[in-house]
C-alpha cells in the first residue's frame, strides 16, 4: 500500500534574476515573475487535468496571498507502488525549478528507491520517506518524526 501526503509551492525559476543590476526596477522583476508564475500554474493545471479523473492522486491548487505562485496540496493512495505521484515530481523538477515542497510517503513495497524502476535493494517498508523538492531537484530523506512506524505510530503491532 502506498500512501503519500504533500505540498509544493509551484514557482518558476528565480535564477534569471540573480545578477540583476541596481538599474533594474523591483516592479519590472515582480511583473515578470508574476507573469511566469501564472503561465506555469496554467501549464500545471493542464498537465494535472480534471481532479475527478486522477484516480489515486488527489490534489487542490490554492493561491498564495503574497505571490502569484500557487501551492499544490496533494495525496496519493494506491494498493501498489505505481502512482501519478512520481510523474508529478518529475514534472515539477523539469518545468518548475523554482518550486519547493515536501512529500511524505509510506510504501510497503519500498525497497529504497525513489521510483519503482530505480530499485536499490534497501528495505524501507516500515518507515516514512521524505521527498524534498528544491532548486530543480528532488532528494529522498530519512523521516525523523513518524519512523519507524512500529513502535512510533503502531506501538502494539506485532507484524
Amino acid at each position: 500500500m502506498l500512501n503519500a501526503f504533500g505540498w509544493c509551492v509551484v514557482r518558476s525559476s528565480r535564477s534569471p534574476y540573480v545578477d540583476v543590476t541596481l538599474e533594474e526596477t523591483v516592479d519590472r522583476i515582480d511583473e515578470e515573475v508574476s507573469r511566469r508564475d501564472a503561465i506555469l500554474a496554467d501549464q500545471l493545471l493542464a498537465w494535472l487535468g480534471d481532479p475527478k479523473d486522477n484516480g489515486d492522486f488527489m490534489w487542490s491548487l490554492k493561491p498564495i496571498q503574497w505571490s502569484d505562485a500557487k501551492v499544490l496540496l496533494y495525496t496519493a493512495s494506491r494498493n501498489h507502488r505505481a502512482s501519478r505521484l512520481w510523474d508529478f515530481h518529475e514534472w515539477i523538477i523539469e518545468n518548475a525549478p523554482g518550486s519547493y515542497g515536501l512529500t511524505y510517503v509510506n510504501d510497503d513495497e519500498d525497497d529504497g528507491s525513489y521510483r519503482p524502476d530505480r530499485r536499490t535493494g534497501i528495505d524501507r517498508k516500515g518507515v516514512f520517506r521524505v521527498f524534498r523538492i528544491a532548486n530543480g531537484k528532488i532528494d529522498e530523506c530519512d523521516d525523523p518524526f513518524l519512523s519507524p512506524i512500529i513502535p512510533i505510530i503502531n506501538p502494539n503491532d506485532l507484524c
